[in-house]
């Protein structure tokens, strides 16, 4: 009888524990310990909801093959033309205070002290441009410490790319929402609440109008932040430059996608995959000329061999990017788009007005560059 009552008490003592662990979880910590034990949570009501375009990435083994879906997300405001964004000028700054105290040591403080006399260097120390804010959500228990460093270090480079080499000077502040998940059921139902219709090997997709990108972590975390710089690429050019043409922001965020960074040095190497590609169509006389690539609006586009115009994307991207004419001339067409960010540009007559020798000129140049360029990675 004894046995039996020491039994009973640590039945109730471990039933409390876990009553305890349930009541100071999150939802999405609750989410998680559900979905290891195999229930479902109950499904929320959807309400009324406002159509979005949000792209996913699907990755299989070291291949990501792209496919977009037209999703439905409730939002609390219309979603027009770019995401809400503020002048770079706009920073938060950190207070920065120097302060001796009674041994004649010198402090540091982010909060002028009491009881000493402090020297206030927040002006000299503070940034006078702030390009973004963001942060990280871990959506689970068993995420790396420095994730959050290293997305900002990434956000950080794609906006000095296109401030420096790209020279473009109309910069807003965005605000980047990114969250990093580290279980499927719990990704799954996120996704679920936010875009409807995705398929189940997504490895991330964004949402422009909520400035959210949303990652599922890989087994190498170099894809898990190779899909994070992808989604975030398209979130900042959204709030850049507002209504883009989808092999622009395409092609960006798949130029982006490739970034490594090492001390100050960026390398961005070329998508060895997608150069193949476009090679072997090339060789069988099979290859899309810029004039017909141009004319595809944004959902003709997404209907599409997708392989094919993500590689075509990317390709002009770099090629362009390869020379200071080349950058210069995506300047330009930044600047014409972000004149008016709700009305996008016909890509076939600015390239016709602005390439040396025209858009013919353009495409013949291009696949001379297929063939016989050197393809090496650009530093910066």
């Amino acid at each position: 009888m004894k046995k039996i009552r020491i039994w009973i008490v640590f039945a109730l003592f471990q039933l409390a524990s876990v009553a305890l662990v349930w009541i100071l979880s999150s939802p999405d910590q609750r989410a998680q310990y559900q979905a290891w034990f195999g229930i479902e949570p109950p499904q929320e009501k959807i309400k009324k909801r406002k159509s979005l375009n949000i792209r996913a990435v699907s990755r299989v083994g070291n291949d990501r093959a792209n496919q977009t879906y037209s999703a439905r997300r409730e939002i609390d405001q219309p979603y027009e033309c770019s995401p809400k964004t503020r002048p770079i000028t706009s920073v938060k700054k950190n207070g920065v205070f120097k302060w001796v105290d009674e041994q004649g040591k010198t402090h540091y403080s982010d909060k002028a002290p009491v009881n000493h006399q402090a020297e206030n260097l927040t002006q000299r120390y503070s940034e006078k441009n702030q390009y973004f804010t963001i942060s990280v959500q871990n959506q689970g228990a068993f995420l790396p410490a420095y994730m959050k460093d290293h997305l900002s270090t990434d956000t950080r480079q794609i906006f000095n790319i296109l401030s420096h080499q790209l020279k473009l000077s109309d910069l807003r502040q965005v605000d980047l929402k990114v969250h990093v998940f580290d279980h499927k059921g719990v990704f799954k139902r996120f996704q679920q609440q936010i875009a409807l219709g995705l398929g189940d090997n997504i490895a991330g997709f964004y949402s422009s109008g909520l400035n959210l990108v949303a990652v599922m972590r890989q087994q190498n975390d170099e894809a898990t932040f190779a899909t994070a710089r992808h989604e975030a690429a398209h979130v900042i050019i959204a709030g850049l430059l507002g209504n883009i043409p989808t092999w622009f922001t395409e092609g960006l965020a798949e130029y982006f996608e490739q970034m490594t960074i090492s001390g100050q040095l960026k390398t961005i190497a070329p998508n060895q995959g997608w150069l193949n590609l476009l090679q072997s169509q090339q060789r069988s006389k099979r290859l899309m000329s810029l004039n017909q690539y141009f004319q595809y609006d944004r959902q003709t586009w997404r209907n599409q061999n997708q392989d094919t115009m993500y590689a075509m994307a990317w390709s002009l991207t770099y090629y362009l990017m390869s020379s200071e004419h080349g950058q210069n001339l995506l300047n330009r067409f930044m600047r014409e788009l972000s004149f008016d960010r709700c009305q996008t540009i016909n890509s076939r007559e600015f390239f016709a007005r602005n390439y040396r020798g025209g858009l013919q000129k353009l495409n013949k140049d291009w696949q001379r560059w297929l063939t016989y360029g050197q393809h090496s990675s650009h530093r910066f």
